[in-house]
C-alpha cells in the first residue's frame, strides 16, 4: 500500500495552489481532474483484485489469532481509500458545476445596469 502514497502529490499540489490563491486557475483544474483520476487507477481500480487475492490465499500458516486480525484489519485501507475517493470525487464534481468567477460578476454587472435603467 505504500506506492499509492504517489497519489498524494495532486493534493499537497492542490493545497499549494489553494494558498497562493489559484483555486479558480486552469492548473487548478487540470491538478484536481489529474488527481481524482490517478487517485482512482492508483487505489479504486486494483481494490477488485487485491479483494480476491486476499480471499483465495492460503492462510495455513496464520495461526487463529493472526488469521482474525488480518481479516480485521486488511479491509480497513480499501474503505478509508473508497472514502477519500468518495469525497474527491465529489468535490471535483462540485468544482466543475460552479460557474467561473468571470461569468458571475459579468451577470452582477448586467443586473447592476437593469437596475440603474429603470
Amino acid at each position: 500500500f505504500v506506492c499509492t502514497e504517489v497519489t498524494n502529490i495532486g493534493q499537497h499540489v492542490r493545497i499549494i495552489l489553494l494558498k497562493l490563491g489559484h483555486e479558480r486557475s486552469r492548473l487548478y483544474l487540470v491538478n484536481g481532474v489529474a488527481w481524482a483520476v490517478s487517485f482512482f487507477v492508483v487505489r479504486i481500480l486494483p481494490s477488485p483484485y487485491l479483494f480476491y487475492k486476499m480471499a483465495d490465499c492460503s492462510y495455513a500458516a496464520f495461526s487463529r489469532a493472526d488469521f482474525v486480525v488480518a481479516w480485521a484489519t486488511m479491509p480497513i485501507p480499501f474503505v478509508l481509500n473508497s472514502f477519500w475517493f468518495y469525497l474527491l470525487a465529489s468535490g471535483v464534481l462540485r468544482f466543475l458545476r460552479t460557474p467561473p468567477i468571470d461569468a458571475l460578476l459579468s451577470s452582477e454587472n448586467q443586473q447592476q445596469q437593469q437596475q440603474q435603467g429603470r
